[in-house]
């Protein structure tokens, strides 16, 4: 997924809706950063190395927190869902 990856013709798309998707494809990004060093990690055998790859792991944890807000405060139904979901106690699918 890249910023050209439009379903729709990008003269027909709002501002609000390609900065969205600027954010959304920066998040992709990120998340499949952190999975990258996360295996990296996971593999290393040299100490001095997997601090440094924690390290990039902790940026790129704080860059898809920051991403996530910024999407947050620009949506307001997902500010509702984020605000349904997370930091609760309890079973994360509540069952019916």
């Amino acid at each position: 997924m890249n910023s050209d990856d439009y379903v729709e013709a990008s003269q027909k798309l709002t501002a609000p809706t390609m900065d969205m998707h600027r954010a959304i494809v920066s998040l992709s990004e990120k998340l499949a950063e952190l999975d990258r060093i996360n295996q990296r990690a996971d593999a290393c055998t040299d100490s001095s190395l997997l601090s440094i790859l924690h390290a990039a792991r902790d940026t790129e944890k704080t860059a898809v927190a920051m991403l996530l807000e910024w999407m947050r405060r620009h949506d307001p139904r997902f500010d509702h869902a984020l605000r349904s979901a997370l930091f609760k106690a309890g079973p994360i699918v509540e069952e019916d």
